[in-house]
This record gives C-alpha cells, sequence and structure tokens, in this order.
C-alpha cells in the first residue's frame, strides 16, 4: 500500500523518496562523517496519525497495513509529524541556548531565537507541546518588557498566536490552559512557579481565554486570589469575570466558585476584597450585568455565592449615580468613596468645590474636604494659596493646627489646603526654637580647653577607626569641573610609572572618552594604570568600558556593591572617587568622569588634591579595593611604603597648603568599616562652635539627631540642599531633613539649581576647623552599605580658604529655604525612611 492509500496528503513532491534517503542517504554531498544518523525504528517513532502509530516499513514496497489499525483516521499532511533530523539538530541547538541563556541572565536574546524556531515552521513542528509551552513564555516574557504598538511587540504577539492557533488547530487548547495554570514541575525549564503568571497570560490574552470552559477560569481565579501582588493580577480577574459575562458562563462559573469551599475564602465577597480602585470598580459592574443577563436574584448571590458585600456596593453606586445625576456631589462622593471607587469619588469632590467656590463659601469648602477621607481634587497650589486668602487668618491658623491635624489621614495631604498644615506647624516650632535659643547662654572654652578637648577627641577616633592622622601633608583645592579636569589631565600626562582610578561613574561620553585615550596612551608606554568602576552602574557605558577592556590598561568592574546584593542587602555601589599618580599625589571628591561636571548647566562639585604621609594610607586602602575587584587572593595585596616616606615629596605643580594633617576614612561593608558616620557623628557632638554641611543626599536619621542636638547646645548649625534633585525620591528625602532641622532653628538654604543639568552636587562638611572631603554623601546607603572614600583635613588654614572660596559663594547663591507643603509621597518616604537604621 502506498502512503497515498493511507489516505494521507502529501504536499511536497518526492516526499517517500526523501523520507528513503534519510534512512539510507545516497547525496554524495553529504560525507560519512556528517551523514544523519536515522533508523527505521526513529522514522517509525515520528510517524503519527491520531493515536496510531505507522510502522517505519510503509516506505518499503513490501509493507502491508491493515485497514482497521487506521480506521476513522482523518486525512492528515505527513510533513506535520516527519522532520528532517537535521532539522532536529537545529532546533535542539537553539533551544538548548535559550536555555541556557534565561537561566544565567535575561536579556532579551532568547526571545530572538525563541521567534526564530516559531516562524521557522520546520522547525516549530520538532517542538514537543511541552517546550512549544516554554516558547510561549519566553515571547510573553520580553512581551512585557517591549514597549506597547512597536515593530517588535506586534512580532511577539505573533509568535504567540501561532502558538495559540497551532493548539487550537489541534484540538489541544485545554492541554495549553491546564500547562500555563498548573505549571507543572515537569513542563520545562520555565515553567516553575507558573500558577499566578500562567492565569494572567491567560485572562490577558482574548482567544485564549475565551477557549476556556468554567471550571478552568475558576482554576484561574483561584491562583490569581491565593497568590497576586500587582494590578496586572487585579486586572486579570476582572477580564475572568467579563470573559464570563460576554459568553453567558457567569452562572455556571460561580457555581464552581462556590463549590470550592475547600479552598481558602471561596466567596465572591472574598474575591473581591482583594481588589481595588478601578479593577474593583469594573469588577462590581460586571458582576452587575451578569446578574441582570443571567437572571440570577440577590437571595442567590447573597446565600449561595457568598456577595454579600457586593450586593451593598452595588447599591451605593448606583444610588451615587443617582446623586450624581441630581446634582448632589457630597453625597455622590460618600457613596462612591464606599464602594471603593475613589477615582469618582474625588471628582465629586471636585464639582462640590468648584460650587463653593463660585458661592465664595470656602469655610465650607475646607470642611468638605476634610470629612472625606480620600479626598483630592486636581486644582494646583495657586488654587490652594487663592483660596487660603479668602478665609480669615487667625481661623485658617487654629483649624491648620487643631481640627485639620485630627482629621485628615495621609490621602488628605495631597490637597494644598490640607498640605498648609505642615507649614504652619514646623514655623510656629522654629520661632519657640529660636525664642530659647535666644536666651541661651554657652560658656566659651578656652585655647587651651579647646587643644585638650581636641587631643581627646583625636585619640577617641584613632580607637574609634582603626585609624591615624598624619601630619606635613600638602593639599589643593579644585573647584568644578573645568578646573578638576585641567588638573586631573596634566597628571596624567605627566605621570611616569602608574595611574590607579577608582571611580562610581565613567561615561560613555566626549569626556569619558578623552580620559580613556590618555589612560590608554600612558598604558601603550608601559605605565601600570587601573581602573576600577561599579559593576552595575556602567551597564550602559558598553563602549568606553570595552576600549578600557581591550586596552593595555588594568580594567575590572569592582563586584562588589549592587553586583553583591546577599552581602550588602541590594542597597550597596562601588561609590567611590579616587585619582592616584606616580604613588605620590592623590585626589578624591564628588567628580567621577563625565560631560556633565562641563556642560550645559554643568553639576556643581569639587576634588581636593594631597601629597604627603597620607599617602601611604591611600595607596594600601587602593590596594585592598584593588585586590577584592581583582578577586586576587589576599596574600597577594601589595603594601605601601610606611608614611616617613612620603614626607619630602617634590613636586612642580602649586599648592594651597603645606604641613597640613590629613586622615583618611572609609565606608567599606565588606570589611565592616562606617569611619566616615563614626567620624561624622562623633565630630558633630565634640563640635564647639559650627558645624556647616552641604550635601545632595541626606537623609541619614542619626546624624539629623545630632545635629538637631547641636543647634540645642548653641553650635550654628547650617546647611545647604539642592534646589533640584537628579534622583527625585531623594527630592522628598531632602525636603524632609530641610522641614526637620527648620523646625529645630538650624541655617537651612537651598542653591538655586533647577533641574537635572544643573545640580549641587558638592558634598563636604565642616565642623569647627576640620573640612571632611570625598566621595561619600550623608544617606543612609552612602553611610552604612557603600564603599566610599574621605579625607578630613585638619587644619584652619585649609578651613578658612574653603569657606571663602566655596561656602560663603555658594551661600550667596542660595535662598533660604521654607518648609514644603507635605504631600503623601513626602510622608510616605520619610516615614519609611526613618525604618531604615534598625536594617544596618
Amino acid at each position: 500500500m502506498s502512503v497515498q492509500g493511507l489516505g494521507i496528503k502529501t504536499t511536497v513532491n518526492g516526499l517517500s523518496e526523501k523520507i528513503k534517503n534519510l534512512v539510507n542517504p545516497t547525496n554524495s554531498d553529504i560525507s560519512k562523517e556528517n551523514q544523519p544518523k536515522i533508523s527505521v525504528d526513529s522514522v517509525k517513532t515520528a510517524i503519527r496519525i491520531g493515536t496510531k502509530v505507522i510502522p517505519a516499513n510503509i516506505f518499503k514496497n513490501t509493507t502491508e497495513v491493515k485497514k482497521n489499525e487506521i480506521q476513522n483516521t482523518k486525512k492528515v499532511n505527513i510533513n506535520l509529524f516527519v522532520y528532517n533530523p537535521e532539522d532536529k539538530l537545529k532546533f535542539d541547538k537553539l533551544f538548548s541556548k535559550i536555555e541556557a541563556d534565561f537561566s544565567d541572565r535575561y536579556s532579551g536574546k532568547e526571545a530572538q531565537n525563541a521567534l526564530e524556531i516559531i516562524s521557522n515552521p520546520t522547525l516549530f513542528k520538532v517542538a514537543t507541546d511541552l517546550q512549544k509551552i516554554s516558547l510561549i513564555r519566553v515571547v510573553t516574557y520580553q512581551l512585557d518588557e517591549s514597549n506597547k504598538n512597536t515593530p517588535d511587540s506586534k512580532k511577539l504577539l505573533e509568535g504567540i498566536n501561532t502558538i495559540v492557533d497551532d493548539f487550537k488547530s489541534r484540538g489541544k487548547i485545554n492541554k495549553l490552559t491546564e500547562y500555563l495554570t498548573v505549571g507543572l514541575s515537569n513542563t520545562g525549564f520555565f515553567m516553575a512557579g507558573m500558577d499566578d503568571w500562567g492565569a494572567e497570560k491567560i485572562s490577558s490574552n482574548e482567544k485564549i481565554l475565551t477557549a476556556t470552559t468554567p471550571s478552568q477560569k475558576t482554576e484561574l481565579l483561584y491562583s490569581l486570589k491565593l497568590g497576586y501582588t500587582a494590578k496586572s493580577e487585579e486586572k486579570a480577574i476582572v477580564n475572568i469575570i467579563k470573559n464570563s459575562v460576554d459568553n453567558g458562563q457567569f452562572k455556571s462559573l460561580m457555581g464552581y466558585w462556590s463549590d470550592g469551599l475547600d479552598r481558602t475564602s471561596a466567596t465572591m465577597d472574598a474575591l473581591y476584597s482583594n481588589l481595588g480602585g478601578k479593577n474593583k470598580t469594573d469588577f462590581l459592574g460586571q458582576v452587575e450585568r451578569g446578574m441582570k443577563n443571567e437572571a440570577i436574584s440577590d437571595n442567590i448571590m447573597k446565600d449561595l455565592y457568598g456577595g454579600v458585600k457586593i450586593l451593598e456596593d452595588i447599591s451605593k453606586s448606583n444610588t451615587a449615580k443617582k446623586s450624581e445625576t441630581e446634582g448632589n456631589y457630597l453625597q455622590a462622593a460618600k457613596n462612591y468613596s464606599d464602594t471603593g471607587d475613589f477615582h469618582k469619588s474625588k471628582e465629586m469632590y471636585e464639582m462640590a468645590g468648584n460650587k463653593d467656590m463660585k458661592d465664595g463659601n470656602y469655610l465650607s469648602l475646607v470642611k468638605n474636604f476634610i470629612n472625606h477621607t480620600n479626598v483630592g481634587v486636581k486644582a494646583d497650589y495657586e488654587l490652594g494659596e487663592k483660596i487660603l486668602s479668602k478665609v480669615n487668618g487667625n481661623h485658617l491658623s487654629r483649624t491648620a493646627t487643631t481640627y485639620l491635624s485630627d482629621k485628615m489621614d495621609n490621602a488628605l495631604k495631597n490637597h494644598p489646603i490640607l498640605q498648609a498644615k505642615n507649614v504652619f506647624v514646623i514655623k510656629e516650632e522654629r520661632e519657640q526654637n529660636l525664642q530659647r535659643l535666644n536666651m541661651l547662654k554657652v560658656t566659651p572654652l578656652t585655647t587651651e580647653q579647646k587643644a585638650q578637648d581636641k587631643q581627646k577627641f583625636e585619640l577617641k577616633m584613632d580607637e574609634m577607626t582603626g585609624t591615624k592622622a598624619h601630619t606635613d601633608n600638602k593639599t589643593k583645592l579644585l573647584l568644578d569641573g573645568e578646573v578638576a579636569f585641567n588638573r586631573l589631565k596634566e597628571r596624567i600626562e605627566n605621570s611616569k610609572e602608574s595611574i590607579f582610578i577608582e571611580v562610581f561613574l565613567f561615561h560613555d561620553d566626549k569626556k569619558g572618552n578623552e580620559i580613556a585615550d590618555l589612560l590608554i596612551k600612558k598604558a601603550k608606554q608601559g605605565l601600570d594604570v587601573r581602573v576600577v568602576v561599579d559593576g552595575t552602574m556602567n551597564s550602559a557605558e558598553i563602549k568606553v568600558m570595552n576600549k578600557l577592556k581591550n586596552s593595555n590598561v588594568k580594567f575590572f568592574k569592582s563586584k562588589g556593591g549592587f553586583s553583591n546584593i546577599i552581602e550588602n542587602r541590594g542597597l550597596s555601589a562601588y561609590h567611590r572617587k579616587l585619582y592616584i599618580f606616580d604613588k605620590k599625589t592623590a585626589m578624591t571628591g564628588g567628580i567621577n568622569v563625565g560631560d556633565e561636571y562641563l556642560t550645559k548647566g554643568r553639576w556643581h562639585d569639587l576634588l581636593v588634591e594631597v601629597q604627603g604621609p597620607i599617602m601611604s594610607d591611600t595607596l594600601n586602602d587602593f590596594y585592598k579595593h584593588w585586590n577584592f575587584s581583582s578577586g586576587e587572593s589576599k596574600d597577594k595585596i601589595e603594601k605601601s611604603p610606611p608614611p616617613s616616606s612620603f614626607k619630602n615629596t617634590t613636586d612642580s605643580l602649586p599648592f594651597d597648603t603645606s604641613g597640613t594633617k590629613l586622615r583618611l576614612l572609609t565606608t567599606d561593608p565588606n570589611n565592616k568599616e562606617k569611619d566616615i558616620k563614626i567620624w561624622m557623628i562623633e565630630s558633630i557632638k565634640n563640635a564647639k562652635e559650627r558645624v556647616l554641611i552641604q550635601d545632595p543626599y541626606f537623609n541619614d536619621p542619626e546624624i539629623v539627631k545630632h545635629l538637631k542636638d547641636a543647634v540645642n547646645r548653641g553650635i550654628k548649625v547650617e546647611v545647604i540642599f539642592p534646589n533640584s534633585n537628579d534622583v527625585a525620591i531623594m527630592k522628598h528625602l531632602d525636603d524632609s531633613v530641610m522641614d526637620e532641622l527648620y523646625a529645630a532653628g538650624a541655617g537651612v538654604f537651598l542653591y538655586n539649581t533647577s533641574g537635572k543639568e544643573s545640580f549641587n552636587h558638592l558634598k563636604a562638611t565642616v565642623v569647627d576647623d576640620y573640612v571632611s572631603i570625598g566621595s561619600s554623601n550623608k544617606d543612609v546607603r552612602a553611610l552604612n552599605t557603600n564603599q566610599e572614600i574621605n579625607y578630613v583635613i585638619d587644619d584652619k588654614n585649609f578651613a578658612d580658604m574653603f569657606i571663602k572660596k566655596v561656602w560663603e559663594k555658594d551661600k550667596s547663591n542660595s535662598q533660604p529655604a521654607e518648609p514644603q507643603p507635605e504631600n503623601f509621597a513626602k510622608r510616605l518616604v520619610k516615614e519609611g525612611f526613618k525604618q531604615i537604621p534598625s536594617m544596618f
């Protein structure tokens, strides 16, 4: 019997001959070594019609197949069941690559390989059902990462639909949903823990969701109810309910749901309670529509399906709609709020507020907002000030400090009227503290007492940090990018032996490439050139990183910081900035390698350059970090000569001070060092006259506490914050710290910058005659888990110079800060960061 006699269509000419050649290849172009290894048995297992296996010897003239072996079998294209072994090899290679890439670290390449398989019919037919499930997850994962409505996302959607259509054409759509929903451990390398993930993906694909039965929809709901953590999964629940209503399956679905009493809280109310916001409102609307479409009574919903709260909220929603239609906006707002429809509630309160505004009833407007626990209007801050100006000042002050304080909750703080309460309270507290400080009498110390106290403090720092201060050093202040980079370039070009650099960021921009080219040039000349950068934050600077990596420069991305998540709790960065030339000169401060310090609005920052005995500690500290980043064993750490070896360093470039006393301090979680924070706290506690701080990221609660204590002792405390910040959350944190220090009576200033391109990135602290300059900010991460480096400069001449050239100039370019209205985001950030110190 021929192949055609079996009722099988062959769409490719000479298919039988092709299969014979696979068994006994005669093609002279195929070498013996590369001949497909295929046996008669392997052909037999590859050819199936329905559930029947067609013996491999059907391709021989002597083959006989009994009709009852294939009775009731539909005509099938044999190409669906036979594949070329070379296609199998290519498929296995691609699929293995997908597995390896996805398991190592997802990059997006997996989806490209998956699409190559899906879009190639000869490769796609090789995949088993379980492998197709794995492919659909890879493609869907990439779709989540892509921008909507792009050519790439359309290709991904086509790939998903190809797999869905494949299962559907073979009558296996239920098998597809089973795999995705249950997430069996044997369904391929991507399937572990796929229950809620699979349920979400099914619900977002109308084609798959419509093919599911009410029973399967119930399984999807169980998976989402027990596992969801995101708004997208709330939306999935709504999609399932809507689909069941659209397809007349709502009553059946609720029947399956209510039958599952052995499951956790299997009531419609329990499902409803998991939702919030618009998803909750949409769910309610779909349930109401389903009850009407399938004539489900209120008693059935309440007694059989457990939808008591649902019925109550449907009633409130209808009442709210009626009140809205009648123009009773306050009643509508309350009803919408009770059902959780806060968007409509806010809209109704806005309508009521606009009516009050039109009627000039401002006090009513304020009270109406207070009486609602989730109110928010679209009015901007200027409108809030306009409203405030219409209300009697005394009444407003009393209301803001007492009545409002008792009534409003976090969500209310988004309204400008209620935000103002925060300003009144802070200003009142500041006035009280300033009055007390004006009456405070502080007995000044004698010169001898100051000297004795300073000696005790230095000994205490030696003991607490394990560091030593060294005298006879030279310093040079390098203010802003142009000055700093000119000196940096000059040092690189003049170096004869070595150049060591550690930076948080090494940008792939004009300045970054200029410095990189200089380093490569010096490395080619035989100098020992080493560069370490943060391993995570430079991932986007690929070109300049590769340029350094592929040159004679010894280059490493630090394995510490963000990449060491477990040890550093995911909060760390390799944030050091250190430049060392010929092992005799070093620079540190806040300046990384990049254009932001030179172009457009320019970042305001500095470096300090040092020479002398402090270089011994500086080199040893660099060697320690180089050893860690390069992965060398600890017994290979290089050692610097002792401090005395650096006393007579000569240099042709000018310095600002000589005979200066310096101490090197670090933060290093790998060695449990928090020396910078220890010095900050102890120096503030020991301050006799002044504490002056500039810092763009300032939120460590312990530092703030000790600054407030210093103010209470009569110490002059002033802080300059940037007026804008390159990190949005840091602006909220800075504002919170600013409010606290303002209320305590400290001098608080905002440096006049605007936007990310014009940013005060300078980080420095003056305590009496000490000046601390380096890479460390005063945020929780910098002082506890980052890799940081600072010099503490103990020199009155340097302190006076710094105050004249930097502090006074920056203060004159600043304005006195005012307390900031407290919106929800600011309060959330502030309260959250109060808990952070307990982590460390």
